[in-house]
């Protein structure tokens, strides 16, 4: 297929993904969008034999008659880094982005792109995001501000939750409706091409993983557009298959935190980025005093404080 008839990218970012990516690529063999399409993978570096594999005739027979790319880094060059290239080898109208531990169910490739063809508003949209077992995963977040950052984490318990899922989205949000939506998860993301140019490009090749995703969705919404979350497209996503490799969980955890710092320092306000760094570290306080009992809990939230606090000081202070 010629690669100016190809309607749809399907960006995918892998790294030592055996144990998943093949049911991943088989449900959008199965499930296929519509208009024409291509499947690229870019292989971050895998070590597990997912590379092998994808090199292999047993690939090959498993994507007949589909249109796929296979692209080798050599390295670990992040999430946002690897889709980056992704998109400039690909020249598509429409590219989704789609994590390696994901199924696609029917039909939802589909209610994204008629979404995302229904207004020129909409900069980018996103499925219903859901765990193996088929029970919801949140994956619509609330711009972060103090007060969002201590009932999220504190005083929800003593707030109607009919008052918080509008407000919080997250856990609060009940996922029904089709709509416009604060910040996004980029397990699952479609955009136009048109959209990635007026922006500046995908990602910030700043960030490593994680983050990324809210720093585009700002940047989306900053250029006048809109960012909806389309119900009736639904995806399985195991969440967070590739950082348990490489990291413990509280690793993983000061990664986000990492990400999501340098995400609110990059697109925040400087008042309200150094607001949410005080309400994040009296969140880690409070729960480090909880568990002062359990060392290596008390240990961990006591390295959170001092990150955030430590962040504050090179805001005013330099490195």
């Amino acid at each position: 297929m010629d690669d100016t008839e190809i309607g749809l990218s399907i960006l995918i970012v892998n790294w030592n993904g055996a144990e998943f990516l093949p049911n991943c690529l088989q449900s959008i063999v199965d499930n296929p969008p519509s208009i024409d399409f291509e499947i690229v993978v870019i292989d971050n570096g895998s070590d597990d034999g997912s590379l092998e594999w994808l090199q292999s005739c047993n690939a090959e027979h498993f994507l007949v008659g589909t249109s796929f790319t296979l692209i080798e880094t050599g390295q670990n060059l992040g999430f946002g880094k690897a889709n980056n290239l992704g998109v400039r080898s690909t020249s598509s109208k429409y590219v989704f982005f789609l994590n390696p531990d994901t199924v696609v169910r029917p039909n939802s490739i589909d209610a994204l792109l008629k979404t995302l063809k229904s207004a020129s508003e909409i900069g980018a949209c996103v499925p219903k995001l859901l765990h193996a077992d088929g029970s919801l995963q949140p994956s619509v977040w609330a711009k972060p501000t103090p007060l969002s950052i201590l009932f999220e984490n504190i005083f929800y318990r003593v707030v109607p939750a009919r008052l918080l899922k509008n407000w919080l989205y997250g856990p609060f949000w009940d996922y029904s409706e089709k709509s416009a939506v604060p910040l996004i998860c980029a397990a699952a993301l479609m955009m136009s091409r048109e959209v990635i140019d007026a922006i500046g490009g995908a990602f910030d090749e700043d960030f490593h993983m994680y983050g990324e995703d809210f720093e585009l969705a700002v940047r989306i919404t900053d250029s006048g557009r809109k960012l909806y979350f389309v119900p009736e497209a639904e995806i399985h996503h195991l969440f967070g298959q590739s950082s348990a490799q490489r990291w413990t969980s509280f690793e993983k955890r000061k990664t986000m935190e990492r990400g999501q710092i340098m995400f609110e320092r990059k697109r925040l306000p400087s008042y309200l980025f150094l607001s949410n760094l005080m309400a994040r570290s009296l969140v880690y306080g409070i729960y480090a005093f909880r568990n002062i009992a359990n060392k290596k809990e008390f240990r961990n939230y006591k390295s959170l404080v001092k990150l955030n606090l430590q962040t504050t000081k090179h805001f005013f202070f330099g490195p």
